[in-house]
């Protein structure tokens, strides 16, 4: 053999194969066919001057050489990615990615983000809309798995590997389009029985909207209305009730800035009913990325979001 080494794609290739044990499921991995595989495997064999796997009819299995060689490639394959993620780790270059609730990641977070893009250009920031990727406490859907670096979530999450904090308190009341016919007659919460209500489908989940909860807090037992509207997403109940379909619950976080920008209405005082919070594993606290968003997501909502 050479005193060359062999290319990092040939070590590639083998660890692949040794690890999978079949040429067929290493090329599904790395994209390429079975028969490409196996020429590259036999190339390095050549340079090496030595077998790395006996050929079986279905199957591999590594020659004394060949587990030798395994157990340093997948240290020395380790060792490469765990010193690269450290390189990325300490600089603000490289990918951050967010997980949020979808109404919340479109209604409140998309509309905040033109302000961090300006600030921070060199990070990219990727958007996972979903209501159950943050699950740390049943072990389903973990960051690592999942790719996630920060979660913004309604619930406090009891577990010992998670760093967690307020980022403020949400409230709901009662919105609807100021072009809504008579929408002008309404003085009382008692007079909404006279419009169409729109509901949304999961109101006693963390991020729902329940209208019992707001009619408790007026008074009410329920309101007798003319027609209901069921949706399974706040922002699609919102943007209904922009359309002049009827009376929508918004949370204040998901109808601020159509409230300014004179699409929705408030029509009565709101109830606190849950708050966001803030979410990602300990270990990744220090990720210079993740710090520079807290940081940022922290003053915009200092600056920004009032009752």
């Amino acid at each position: 053999m050479s005193q060359d080494l062999p290319s990092l794609d040939a070590i590639k290739y083998f660890e692949v194969s040794a690890r999978h044990q079949n040429f067929t499921k290493a090329g599904k991995e790395l994209f390429l066919s079975q028969s490409a595989v196996s020429q590259k495997i036999i190339q390095l064999e050549e340079f090496l001057g030595y077998k790395l796997f006996f050929r079986r009819p279905r199957f591999l299995v590594l020659t004394p050489e060949g587990e030798i060689l395994y157990k340093s490639a997948q240290e020395a394959i380790n060792l490469l990615k765990n010193t690269l993620r450290s390189i990325e780790n300490q600089t603000l270059q490289g990918n951050l990615t967010i997980v949020a609730p979808p109404s919340a990641a479109g209604k409140w977070l998309m509309p905040l983000l033109p302000g961090f893009f300006k600030s921070y250009p060199e990070i990219n920031l990727g958007i996972v809309a979903d209501v159950t990727i943050a699950d740390f406490e049943t072990g389903q859907h973990t960051f690592k798995d999942a790719g996630i670096d920060i979660a913004i979530c309604h619930r406090i999450i009891k577990s010992t590997d998670v760093y967690q904090e307020l980022l403020f308190d949400d409230y709901i009341y009662p919105v609807c389009s100021p072009l809504l016919e008579n929408m002008n007659t309404i003085k009382t919460p008692e007079d909404l029985k006279r419009f169409p209500i729109l509901h949304e489908a999961y109101p006693k989940m963390d991020f729902g909207a329940d209208w019992q909860v707001w009619l408790d807090s007026v008074g009410l037992e329920k309101i007798e209305s003319t027609t209901d509207h069921v949706f399974n997403r706040l922002d699609l109940m919102i943007q209904a009730a922009i359309l002049k379909q009827g009376i929508a619950l918004g949370r204040h976080s998901l109808v601020e800035e159509d409230i300014k920008a004179g699409r929705l209405v408030k029509l009565f005082e709101g109830v606190r009913t849950s708050s966001y919070y803030l979410a990602t594993l300990k270990e990744l606290r220090q990720n210079p990325r993740l710090v520079a968003f807290i940081d940022w997501i922290k003053k915009v909502i200092e600056q920004k979001h009032s009752i």
